[in-house]
C-alpha cells in the first residue's frame, strides 16, 4: 500500500484527539445546580441528547464549582468516539472560565493502538484552538514527533512546529524532518529544510506534501538516487532540480 494511504489515517488522528478533548471542555462540567463541592473518588458523567453516555471522567480528587474548578489523578473515557474507544489520562484537569488544561504526563489511547503523548494540552473556548507543547503521535510503525502542537477546532486543520520527525518503520522504511508542518483536507505538509530518507534514496526540499497521490517536493529540490537499490558500494546519482520546481515521487 501507498505510504501515504498508510500516512494519513495517522495524521487526521491529530484533528479527531484535538476535537474530541476539544469538544469534552465545551461541556459545563459543573454539577446540577451548580453548586460547587470538593471531593475524592470523584466521577463525572455527560450525556448526549438520546441520553447516552457520551464521556466519563474520574478522578482521585477535586474542587469543581462554575467558574474554576481543577481534577486530579485525572482519567477520561470518551464513549462516543466513532473511530474506537478514546481514552485520555493526565496528572491534572484544571478549568477557568473562557478555558481548560490538562497537564502533567498527559496521554491518549485509542483502542486500535493510537498513542498521543504530552505534557500540556491547553484549550482557548473564544478562539477554539487546541495548544500543547511537544507532542509524541505514534500508530503501529508510524511516527510523529514535534515541538508544539495547534488544532484549530473551526478550520479542522493541524499545525506542528519547533522541528518536526515523522518516522514509518513498516515494510518501506521513511523518515522525513522538517522545521514545520500542517495537516489539512488529507494532506501532510512538512516546510522547511526538509530532509527525507526513503528506498529510493534521499531528497532535500522546502516542502514535502504526503497526500493519497503520493509525495511531491517543492523548492530547490535535490534528490539523490541508489541506482541499484543496494547502497553498499553501488554508485548514486543526484540531481539538483532548478529548472523544475516541482517534483512528485508518486507511489513512494
Amino acid at each position: 500500500m501507498p505510504l501515504a494511504k498508510r500516512l494519513l489515517p495517522l495524521v487526521l488522528v491529530v484533528g479527531l484527539v484535538g476535537g474530541l478533548i476539544a469538544w469534552l471542555f465545551v461541556f459545563d462540567t459543573s454539577p446540577p445546580g451548580g453548586a460547587p463541592f470538593e471531593a475524592e473518588g470523584l466521577t463525572l458523567l455527560a450525556y448526549t441528547q438520546g441520553a447516552d453516555v457520551a464521556w466519563e471522567i474520574r478522578a482521585e480528587q477535586g474542587d469543581v464549582n462554575d467558574a474554576n474548578s481543577s481534577l486530579q489523578g485525572v482519567e477520561i473515557d470518551f464513549h462516543t468516539a466513532r473511530e474506537g474507544t478514546l481514552t485520555a489520562t493526565a496528572g491534572q484537569l484544571h478549568r477557568s472560565e473562557g478555558s481548560a488544561r490538562l497537564s502533567e504526563g498527559v496521554l491518549v489511547e485509542r483502542d486500535d493502538g493510537l498513542r498521543l503523548e504530552t505534557d500540556d494540552l491547553t484549550w482557548d473556548e473564544s478562539a477554539k484552538f487546541l495548544d500543547a507543547g511537544a507532542i509524541a503521535l505514534t500508530m503501529d510503525d508510524l511516527s510523529v514527533h514535534a515541538g508544539s502542537f495547534r488544532y484549530d477546532l473551526d478550520e479542522e486543520t493541524a499545525s506542528l512546529g519547533g522541528g518536526v520527525r515523522l518516522v514509518d518503520e513498516g515494510e518501506r522504511s521513511f523518515v522525513a524532518t522538517g522545521k514545520h508542518a500542517e495537516e489539512s483536507n488529507g494532506t501532510f505538509v512538512l516546510e522547511g529544510n526538509v530532509e527525507a530518507e526513503i528506498e529510493e534514496g534521499s531528497l532535500r526540499a522546502q516542502t514535502l506534501a504526503i497526500s493519497d497521490e503520493g509525495l511531491t517536493a517543492d523548492g530547490d529540490v535535490t534528490v539523490r538516487l541508489i541506482l541499484s537499490g543496494d547502497a553498499d558500494g553501488q554508485p548514486e546519482a543526484e540531481e539538483n532540480d532548478e529548472s523544475e520546481r516541482q517534483r512528485s515521487l508518486n507511489g513512494a
